[in-house]
């Protein structure tokens, strides 16, 4: 049987020269039998540390530019208040480079990524809580277009991205500079379904513990709906979960990120103003992996106000090749 290192090795191979990688899952380097758990309080950050093995990057550590390197936050986690410091990903890789050129080899070292809990509930981390990515070629333009199907479309079988709904209502194209041609699109705009608006109250709805346990397989096992209440009407900022009212079927090829800038309305269009920070941030766990089993709602992790007049109702989806 193929170890860790040999099954990321030979993943590697497969993306070289399409600038596309994603690491294993990254989880708080202690030890099994210990108790420790890492508790970061609301409002707040702590440095989690890891241990940086050989499979955390291809090859490992080559044949990936430092600057293309991005943090994801696992969903489970996220929706629970976690955030991971962006640039994190390239600092780490950087230090492992030069270990490496210095020592001759690659050894494991420790580190650490710092987190921000924006919930308002003391969060534990106990388990996995984020990758490394890269994004790979960006799929725009006429061949975005050619890429996107409708649910229940017979001519829209064969077609590797398929969203359920209906265009212009559930979603639409975002075109790049403000023209609606297709050459200048690049994304999705996927509405907001405001009705399942929920967050996290400082106190407790449940007897059950925010946290994960370490031995979490899936955020299905483990709903955040328990902990939710429905949310309130402010346009002070808080962390906010929500459904799209289209899902999204991803296929093996072609990976998702979502953009950090989540919209009132649709009239701002410009692709550079999508993919920065804005006064209501979806927070960065944005990478959304296909491998042929992305058909679902997406769920929304916002830091911003819920008033309607200026929250969110549009989440920016962007897809590249793998």
């Amino acid at each position: 049987m193929a170890t860790r290192a040999e099954s990321h090795e030979r993943k590697f191979q497969l993306y070289t020269g399409k600038k596309y990688f994603e690491s294993r899952d990254i989880e708080p380097d202690f030890d099994p039998k210990s108790k420790v758990s890492f508790r970061i309080p609301a409002g707040g950050e702590l440095d989690i540390p890891i241990l940086v093995t050989e499979d955390l990057y291809p090859g490992p550590f080559r044949e990936v530019d430092p600057e293309d390197v991005k943090e994801h936050t696992l969903s489970a986690q996220a929706q629970r208040g976690a955030s991971v410091k962006e640039g994190d990903g390239k600092r780490i890789y950087l230090r492992g480079q030069e270990r490496k050129r210095r020592l001759g080899r690659f050894y494991p070292f420790q580190d650490h990524i710092t987190t921000y809990n924006h919930g308002a509930q003391d969060l534990e981390i106990n388990a996995r809580f984020c990758e490394f990515y890269t994004e790979g070629p960006r799929l725009t333009g006429r061949a975005l277009i050619e890429s996107i199907g409708e649910l229940g479309n017979p001519k829209h079988k064969d077609r590797p991205i398929i969203l359920s709904g209906q265009q212009g209502e559930d979603w639409e194209l975002i075109f790049d500079n403000g023209e609606d041609k297709p050459e200048n699109a690049v994304g999705i705009y996927m509405k907001i379904d405001r009705s399942t608006m929920r967050y996290v109250p400082a106190q407790p709805v449940t007897d059950e513990p925010l946290s994960l346990p370490r031995d979490y397989k899936s955020s299905r096992e483990y709903p955040i709906e328990k902990h939710t209440v429905p949310v309130p009407d402010t346009r002070e900022k808080i962390l906010w979960l929500a459904y799209t009212k289209a899902q999204l079927h991803l296929p093996a090829g072609v990976h998702a990120v979502l953009g950090k800038a989540v919209v009132t309305d649709v009239r701002k269009k410009e692709l550079d103003h999508l993919e920065k920070e804005g006064d209501q941030t979806h927070k960065n766990s944005r990478h959304l992996k296909g491998w042929g089993k992305t058909n679902w709602e997406v769920i929304v992790e916002v830091f911003g106000p819920t008033d309607d007049k200026v929250s969110a109702h549009y989440l920016p989806v962007f897809f590249f090749e793998e």
